[in-house]
């Protein structure tokens, strides 16, 4: 990867351009992961019970450069896929597949087309964007980023110009009801010459958190910069909460769980944390080169209400994914580097003890991590063709399960 690709949150492609319905009309279960298959132009959805698919949903009309980067999924198994890439020319837009039936329209700023099939389901293409030209160029046309989803139903897209915010456009968050396919509303998220670096919505869909990176540019590297995670109104945009950090720190990985064994209010219904990998220094300096060397990285938790510190742990290394249980009790990491024949690995960190319990070495196309709310963690290794799994409960190691295709990303159904 490059310097551009880790700083837009690894989000190095633009907007997707549309997707199928399903094979089947079944219902859709509560228990589920959803896989992005690269190769097979596909969403494999996975029974978290059987691990078996349950079915794939074709994204033919993604088009040959349209591998499914991200997704996003909605209580009722409606699910926004960003792509990794798209044609030249083409705006932010993302991709939007169900099984009801939509209303007609766009919403504010929405561009919307749909593929029925006789079962029901439908695939939309939604434009995310304001409609304003940010620049001229080709290279820093405004596009889709990232892609984050709430419990209610609800994707918002991070869109910013090519270079993530530092070829002078601002980036905002499109917000985007996944039933309807509707655009509902554009937040502002970073100021032009910033970079979003993570983004996060809380469950509840109340408040959108947003990790933001403000870089010192000098010629040919990147000097000390200034970091900041804040929670945004989704309604609003307002400003709600403001993280302390270190003068030079950034916030690389969010991720929400419940408090952590041992902070004020852990245990009480409802309380919840925001997990965030921090940096220090933030990244930094040459084209392959992001972190100098020295850089220390530890996760925090902070109050979701305040964003107030309530605990921290340090890490060895910076992990390139982050998930952490419902009930706060454990945090895993997709940490090591891209060498060797098992170069990655997955660590378990107790969040009560503090330690590292567990650390299970995995390929290196281990890429993308998500924990359902049914038991189980997965981890998509995109060049073993195969799901890796942990049994959530015991902490176990369960070994693979094939997933042709080449899988890029998944996600777990909220519960």
């Amino acid at each position: 990867m490059r310097r551009r690709e880790i700083l837009l949150g690894a989000a190095a492609g633009v907007a997707g351009v549309g997707c199928a319905p399903g094979q089947d009309g079944g219902a859709v279960g509560v228990a589920e992961v959803y896989v992005g298959l690269a190769r097979a132009r596909s969403v494999a959805v996975v029974d978290v019970a059987s691990d078996e698919v349950r079915r794939r949903i074709p994204l033919t009309a993604l088009g040959e450069r349209g591998l499914p980067w991200q997704i996003g999924v909605g209580p009722v198994g409606n699910a926004a896929v960003l792509p990794l890439t798209v044609s030249a020319g083409v705006g932010p837009q993302i991709g939007v597949i169900g099984e009801a039936e939509q209303a007609r329209g766009g919403g504010a700023g929405g561009r919307r087309e749909r593929a029925r099939t006789s079962h029901g389901g439908r695939c939309e293409v939604v434009g995310v964007g304001t409609g304003g030209a940010r620049t001229r160029s080709v290279s820093f046309a405004e596009a889709a980023q990232a892609l984050t989803a709430d419990a209610r139903g609800r994707a918002y897209v991070l869109v910013s110009d090519g270079w993530g915010g530092l070829g002078g456009g601002a980036s905002y968050a499109a917000v985007v009801d996944l039933r309807s396919g509707a655009v509902l509303r554009h937040l502002p998220v970073a100021a032009a010459g910033e970079i979003v670096l993570a983004l996060l919505a809380v469950p509840d869909g109340t408040r959108l958190l947003a990790a933001v990176w403000t870089p010192e540019l000098a010629v040919g590297s990147w000097r000390a910069g200034s970091g900041r995670l804040v929670a945004l109104d989704t309604a609003t945009g307002q400003q709600r909460a403001r993280a302390v950090l270190p003068a030079h720190a950034a916030v690389t990985d969010l991720a929400v769980g419940a408090l952590p064994p041992g902070a004020a209010g852990a245990g009480v219904a409802g309380e919840q944390a925001v997990y965030a990998v921090v940096a220090e220094p933030g990244p930094a300096v040459e084209e392959d080169e992001w972190w100098a060397p020295g850089t220390g990285f530890w996760l925090t938790a902070f109050g979701a209400e305040r964003l107030d510190e309530v605990g921290t742990w340090p890490l060895d290394q910076r992990p390139s994914a982050l998930a952490v249980l419902p009930d706060g009790r454990r945090a895993y990491l997709l940490g090591g580097a891209y060498a060797g024949p098992w170069p990655r690995h997955l660590s378990s960190l107790d969040l009560a003890g503090g330690a590292v319990t567990r650390r299970w070495p995995l390929p290196e196309g281990a890429r993308a991590l998500a924990v359902s709310p049914a038991g189980k963690a997965y981890v998509a290794d995109a060049l073993g063709d195969r799901l890796w799994r942990v049994d959530t409960r015991t902490d176990t190691l369960l070994g693979s399960i094939p997933m042709p295709g080449v899988p890029l990303a998944v996600a777990a159904r909220p519960g």
